[in-house]
């Protein structure tokens, strides 16, 4: 029941965009965020990893994040101007970020139901996970926090592993 390939592949290309390319075609970002879920919904293993994009805050508040199946979605070397927010949201696919640069994350009441993982990133403003549960691993190996983080009444369901993170706040 998944979509043909070239329907996540033209998702796909949309993510890939230049900002400045995205503008000129005027694509907001909500088109992103549509892009996005889509790719995750639907994406196989290969076209679940999202490399070299430049993309804006993305807002995946209330939203319900699943998938047709387990593989991660993977940020590899991409740069989020704003924050990663996904207040209340339900995230049932393991997600992870790798050399990424992350305008911060707002994760109030959100809940992750597999893998949360941040590799080698830098996240340059602050960081709330009040609440946010983690039902997996939680992972910020060798990540660099800019900006205060607060994991107040967060709940980790496994591992968390913070090896070799810096908090510079």
């Amino acid at each position: 029941h998944s979509m043909p390939e070239s329907v996540v592949s033209e998702h796909r290309t949309l993510l890939e965009r230049s900002p400045a390319e995205r503008e000129e075609r005027g694509i907001g970002d909500d088109r992103l965020v549509e892009a996005l879920l889509t790719v995750i919904e639907q994406g196989g293993r290969e076209e679940k990893v999202v490399t070299d994009c430049a993309l804006p805050e993305l807002d995946l508040d209330f939203r319900t994040v699943d998938s047709d199946n387990n593989y991660p979605i993977v940020f590899r070397n991409c740069r989020f101007d704003g924050p990663i927010s996904a207040i209340d949201a339900d995230v049932t696919v393991p997600v992870r970020f790798e050399n990424c640069e992350i305008g911060g994350f707002r994760l109030e009441g959100a809940r992750f139901e597999f893998d949360f993982v941040v590799v080698n990133s830098t996240v340059t403003s602050e960081t709330d996970a009040f609440e946010a549960r983690f039902d997996d691993r939680f992972g910020v190996t060798g990540s660099t926090f800019e900006a205060p983080v607060a994991l107040e009444e967060a709940r980790f369901g496994n591992d968390a592993d913070f090896d070799d993170a810096t908090f510079q706040a």
